[in-house]
């Protein structure tokens, strides 16, 4: 496994430059092109930025993971303002899908984090939520602290993970049947467990009856851990 993942960030990391000039060079092509050739070039530049996007998933992904258990780079930060900011990106594309979000948070937490992959991490769970929920559905966004440890929950009203999925669904590009024709890779909970495990959280998949809820807890930090107390 170890083998697999070093060989997945090597080709990763070599594919990523001959892929960006590959998309630089088809986008100048369709600037200078007819309508028709435009159009068609257009779409082209589209699928390599979606395979440009795959490699930086699995870098990531890979980088979080070898990074589990080093302080370095790790700050104060705010869980329920991190929320709040992945929220605001996803109220519009919940609107136009016609999706209702909420966020409620009971408290407040600070944990010792990365705070852009915690942005990254959650802005996921929102986006797969969203993406798998019916219109006229909804979202549900909590936060709650209870002593030191802090629990964040995303909810959903979906069609949820078929029986015995929740373990193989944080596989590299696992998918579950009743999720082929969702836009995806397979990499959003991947990414979502390797930043979970790069600040020493849990992160668990619960059947809502209907739909999903993940589950992420960690440990919050107090004044006397080096941050302000903030609950």
């Amino acid at each position: 496994v170890g083998g697999l993942k070093a060989m997945a960030q090597r080709i990763a990391h070599e594919m990523r430059s001959p892929l960006a000039h590959l998309r630089d060079d088809l986008d100048a092509a369709r600037r200078a092109a007819d309508p028709a050739q435009a159009e068609r070039l257009g779409a082209l530049v589209g699928e390599v930025d979606e395979m440009i996007a795959v490699f930086g998933a699995l870098l990531d992904v890979t980088l979080a993971e070898a990074a589990a258990g080093d302080p370095k780079g790790l700050a104060p930060a705010a869980l329920d303002e991190i929320l709040a900011e992945a929220v605001e990106l996803y109220e519009a594309v919940a609107e136009e899908r016609g999706v209702a979000l909420s966020y409620a948070p009971r408290g407040e937490a600070t944990i010792m984090g990365d705070r852009h992959l915690l942005l990254r991490m959650f802005a996921n769970l929102i986006d797969n939520a969203v993406k798998f929920s019916p219109p006229g559905g909804a979202v549900e966004i909590a936060l709650r602290r209870e002593g030191d440890a802090a629990t964040v929950a995303v909810r959903d009203h979906g069609p949820g993970l078929p029986e015995g999925f929740e373990t193989r669904a944080f596989e590299l590009f696992a998918r579950a049947a009743n999720a082929r024709s969702t836009p995806g890779h397979g990499l959003g909970l991947a990414l979502a467990r390797a930043v979970a495990t790069r600040h020493a959280m849990t992160i668990a998949l619960e059947n809502a009856a209907p739909g999903l809820r993940v589950v992420v807890k960690g440990r919050a930090i107090t004044a006397a851990a080096g941050a302000p107390a903030r609950s």
